[in-house]
């Protein structure tokens, strides 16, 4: 938002926001990270609109799960064994997950572009 201005008055720029699946597709017992992504989805949309006119791209990168070692942070009273048990695995399994390089890698390409979203991975895509 600080280098807004300076790019409407230059009539040109490139806007990058890192979402997530998460702010396309509710991701249970995540519902505040849902919904900080569902809300940063929607400005990046909003503000791609409102921006054309000025020449300024907004891209929006959405990678589907990555290993961050979500696991130790997942909370759930009822049913903690269970939903710690489905991140662990979720978080082990290497070929569903996006690793950092590979989200920015191919994230880069269509942001200079100008494309207005982009899913990184196959299982996000699908999602």
């Amino acid at each position: 938002m600080a280098m807004l201005h300076d790019m409407q008055d230059r009539k040109q720029g490139r806007i990058v926001n890192i979402s997530s699946i998460g702010g396309k597709i509710s991701v249970p017992h995540l519902l505040p990270y849902s919904v900080g992504k569902f809300a940063l989805t929607g400005f990046s949309e909003g503000l791609r609109s409102a921006l054309l006119k000025d020449n300024v791209r907004v891209t929006t990168i959405c990678p589907g799960l990555m290993r961050t070692g979500s696991p130790r942070n997942v909370y759930s009273r009822e049913t903690m064994r269970a939903e710690y048990a489905w991140f662990s695995i979720s978080d082990a399994c290497a070929r569903h997950l996006d690793e950092r390089e590979r989200a920015r890698d191919g994230s880069c390409e269509p942001a200079i572009r100008g494309e207005a979203e982009v899913v990184v991975s196959l299982p996000a895509k699908l999602a």
